[in-house]
């Protein structure tokens, strides 16, 4: 039952019922076999299933919450100041395996706790904190650019880079004209893109 349903019945009884039912409708049960309750039992089931209903509500906004959650910690994990986007999962980079944890865990909560059941609690939890929404979208969209232009990097360097070329020459060449990004932010991409190659990670 939905709450819809549920309020329906209680509007229902509260424009049909009476405290003392009439012989006729009396009659009427009896003929067609239906046991009259008291209003106290009726107004009892319909409190219990109401209940029902209520803590149903609140496990559905407990799941969508876990999937705000999620996402929120995946967005300070792919801060790219961490400097988490370009390291690899090893106990010598502990950023690196903060961002990919927080990506398995944020696709964990998706697959396990957002459904038919909790997106409108999910909905409702995006609505209510709108601007919070907002810029966490935004982020979201920033650090997929920043993956994208990470990648690009990485690729102009296994397909150019020379043994002996140094990073602050290839950071020269590749900030503003490869990718738009300033010389300081592609050459600590460069960094790391050696950390990676070094550890044989492709």
């Amino acid at each position: 039952m939905t709450r819809g349903s549920l309020d329906l019945i209680k509007d229902w009884l509260d424009n049909y019922s009476a405290p003392e039912p009439t012989q006729a409708t009396l009659d009427y049960l009896n003929k067609h076999g239906i046991i009259p309750a008291p209003k106290q039992a009726v107004d009892a089931a319909l409190a219990g299933i109401e209940n029902i209903l209520i803590a149903r509500e609140k496990h559905e906004m407990l799941r969508a919450q876990a999937v705000i959650n999620a996402i929120s910690d995946y967005v300070q994990a792919a801060d790219p100041k961490r400097e988490a986007v370009a390291l690899p999962v090893s106990k010598a980079f502990p950023a690196g395996v903060h961002l990919m944890s927080a990506i398995d865990n944020l696709q964990q909560a998706v697959a396990e706790n957002l459904d038919h059941s909790s997106i409108g609690a999910f909905i409702e939890l995006i609505v209510a904190n709108a601007e919070s929404a907002k810029q966490t979208a935004a982020a979201l969209k920033r650090h997929a650019d920043n993956h994208a232009l990470r990648d690009e990097i990485y690729a102009w360097m296994d397909a150019n880079y020379k043994k002996g070329m140094a990073l602050d020459d290839a950071a020269s060449i590749i900030s503003e004209k490869i990718v738009p990004l300033k010389w300081r932010t592609v050459r600590d991409h460069l960094t790391a893109w050696r950390k990676l190659r070094s550890t044989g990670t492709p």
